[in-house]
C-alpha cells in the first residue's frame, strides 16, 4: 500500500539525521546535529505526518486498523521520546497515535517486560 510506504519513508527521513547525530564523535558537532534535528528536521516531518494522519480515514495512518506504518512510527518515536519527552508536544494527534499504539495489549506487554536501555 502506497500510504504505508510514504509513512515508512518519512520515518527513515527522520531516523537518518538522528542516527548521524548519535554517531558523531566530536561533541561540538554532535550537539549542533542534535540541535538541527530537534529544531529543523523533526518539526518539519512531524508537521507533515500530523497532516497525513488527520486527513486520513481513521485513527491510524491508513485507516481504522493498525498497520506497519503505525508500528514504524511508534518504534522511532519510542526512541525519540526516550531522549526528549517533549518531541511531540506540537503534534497532539501524533502523540495520541503514539499512545494508542503503545497501549495495544501485545505492545504494552512487551514494553513491560523489555529491559530498559538508555537513550
Amino acid at each position: 500500500m502506497a500510504a504505508i510506504d510514504q509513512i515508512n519513508e518519512a520515518v527513515r527521513d527522520i531516523a537518518g539525521p538522528l542516527t548521524a547525530a548519535f554517531s558523531t564523535k566530536d561533541e561540538a558537532e554532535k550537539k549542533a546535529k542534535f540541535e538541527a534535528f530537534y529544531n529543523e528536521v523533526l518539526p518539519t516531518h512531524t508537521a507533515n505526518l500530523e497532516k497525513f494522519l488527520v486527513t486520513g480515514k481513521g485513527p491510524y495512518f491508513v485507516g481504522k486498523r493498525v498497520s506497519l506504518a503505525d508500528i514504524s512510527f511508534f518504534g522511532l518515536f519510542e526512541n525519540i521520546l526516550g531522549g526528549n519527552k517533549n518531541a511531540l508536544n506540537s503534534s497532539p494527534n501524533l502523540l495520541n497515535l503514539y499512545t494508542r499504539v503503545k497501549s495495544r495489549p501485545n505492545i504494552s506487554a512487551y514494553l513491560a517486560k523489555r529491559k530498559v536501555t538508555p537513550f
